[in-house]
């Protein structure tokens, strides 16, 4: 009896594992060929970018800006709302 249960129970996890497939769909937009930036071709064109080093020095100056002054705002701010 406890034989047949569990050729029974094989049975039924072998179908049940053959019956569970991968299935994926098709790229949307893009895809192997296709252009890698559908509405801004020439988005990331980085060598034909005018002013170059002004954009990014702005960039990492205001990044690095940012990093500095959020931490300094955000112990003024703890300090001040310890004293009472």
């Amino acid at each position: 009896m406890i034989v047949a249960a569990l050729r029974s129970a094989g049975r039924r996890a072998g179908t049940t594992a053959r019956s569970r497939n991968f299935t994926a769909s098709s790229a949307k937009a893009g895809g192997h060929g296709g252009p890698a930036y559908e509405h801004a071709e020439h988005m990331y064109d980085i060598g034909s970018m005018s002013n170059k080093g002004l954009k990014f020095g702005l960039g990492i100056f205001g990044g690095l800006a940012l990093g500095c002054a959020i931490p300094v705002i955000a112990v003024k701010f703890q300090q001040k709302k310890a004293q009472g």
